[in-house]
C-alpha cells in the first residue's frame, strides 16, 4: 500500500514539475522580455509558487512512502498549506481570470490550474494515517501568501509589473480595489485552511471513502498473521542482566494491523507496553528467608532501639 502511495506521490510531482516547465517554454517566445526577466516574472505568480511547492512536497511524500510506515508529522501540515495553496490558484483562475485569458489553453495550463487543485483535494481527503493538526496551524498556513503578497507589491513598485491585473494600483480604483481584492482572496486562503485542517480532525470512521480504503486494502493483507508475543526468560537472581523487550518487529507488525498509520502507530505503543507488562508480572521467584539478626554496635552491646522494638529481650 505504502508503495502505491510513493508511486502516485512520485508521478504527480513529475506531472506538475513538467507542466511548469512546459509553461516556461511556451510562453517565452511571446513575453517579448529578456530570458532573466522573463523567468523572474513567471516564477513570481503564485500559480507557479504553490505548484513547485506541491511537486516538492509530494516528491519528500513519495521518498517518505517508499522508506517508513507513516509520514512525518511536519509532512501532514505541510501537505495541508500547499492543498490550501492549489486550490486557491484553481478557484481564482478558474473563477475570475479563465474568461479573461487570451492565451491558448494547454495541457500545462490545465495541469496547474485544474488536475493539481483536484489530485491534491481528493488525496487530502481519502489518504490514511493523517495525523490530527492543530487549529491554530491555520495562521502559519496562510504565512506564506502574505509574504508572496508583500514581495510582489515590492517588486511591482520597483520593476513596474505586476503579475496579476487586480493587484496593479495604476488601474481604475487605485490602491482601494487592490486592497478590496486582497481583503476577498484572504478570507478565501483563511476558508480552506480552517476546512484542511477540519479534515484532518475527522476521524478515520466518519470519512466513508477512507474507511472503505482501508477495509479493503490495508486490513486483508494482515489479517491472517497472527499476533504472537515471544516469551521473555528471567534472568537469573544475582545475574544483574536487563530483561529485554520484544523488540521494533513487533511494534512494525502491531503498526502495520490498524487502520490508520498515525492511530495504530500510538494504539501499538499501548499494545506493545500491555505485552511487556504482562511479561514481567509473572510470578516473582521465590528468595530464602533472611535470619533477622540483632545489631551490635561496636562495643558489644545490643542497640536500644533494638530493645525497644521486642527483638531483644532487655537485659534484667
Amino acid at each position: 500500500m505504502r508503495a502505491t502511495v510513493g508511486v502516485v506521490r512520485a508521478t504527480v510531482a513529475a506531472t506538475i514539475m513538467a507542466a511548469i516547465v512546459g509553461e516556461l517554454v511556451r510562453t517565452y517566445p511571446t513575453d517579448g522580455r529578456p530570458l532573466l526577466d522573463h523567468v523572474a516574472n513567471y516564477f513570481s505568480y503564485f500559480t507557479t509558487m504553490s505548484n513547485a511547492l506541491a511537486a516538492i512536497t509530494l516528491g519528500i511524500g513519495a521518498w517518505y512512502a517508499f522508506r517508513s510506515l507513516v509520514d512525518p508529522a511536519w509532512y501532514n501540515f505541510a501537505l495541508a498549506s500547499v492543498v490550501t495553496y492549489v486550490t486557491t490558484t484553481g478557484a481564482v483562475y478558474n473563477v475570475a481570470l479563465r474568461s479573461a485569458s487570451t492565451d491558448q489553453d494547454g495541457w500545462a495550463n490545465e495541469v496547474l490550474h485544474v488536475f493539481a487543485m483536484v489530485f491534491l483535494i481528493g488525496a487530502w481527503l481519502v489518504m490514511p494515517g493523517k495525523r490530527v493538526l492543530r487549529w491554530n496551524r491555520v495562521w502559519p498556513i496562510a504565512a506564506f501568501p502574505a509574504c508572496w503578497l508583500a514581495y510582489t507589491m515590492i517588486r511591482g513598485s520597483i520593476v513596474g509589473w505586476y503579475p496579476y491585473t487586480f493587484l496593479d494600483p495604476q488601474q481604475p480604483g487605485g490602491y482601494a480595489s487592490v486592497t478590496g481584492y486582497v481583503m476577498l482572496i484572504a478570507s478565501f486562503i483563511l476558508a480552506v485552511a480552517v476546512a484542511a485542517v477540519a479534515v484532518s480532525r475527522v476521524q478515520p470512521s466518519l470519512t466513508g471513502i477512507r474507511s472503505l480504503t482501508e477495509r479493503i486494502v490495508l486490513r486483508p493483507a494482515v489479517a491472517e498473521e497472527p499476533l504472537t508475543v515471544p516469551a521473555t526468560p528471567r534472568p537469573a537472581p544475582g545475574s544483574g542482566s536487563g530483561r529485554r523487550s520484544p523488540g521494533r518487529p513487533l511494534l512494525r507488525r502491531l503498526a502495520a494491523r490498524s487502520p490508520s498509520a498515525s492511530i495504530g502507530y500510538h494504539r501499538s505503543r499501548r499494545a506493545l507496553r500491555g505485552e511487556r507488562h504482562r511479561v514481567r508480572s509473572r510470578a516473582p521467584v521465590a528468595r530464602a528467608a533472611r535470619p533477622r539478626t540483632a545489631s551490635t554496635a561496636p562495643c558489644g552491646t545490643v542497640h536500644r532501639t533494638q530493645m525497644y522494638r521486642g527483638r531483644v529481650p532487655h537485659p534484667r
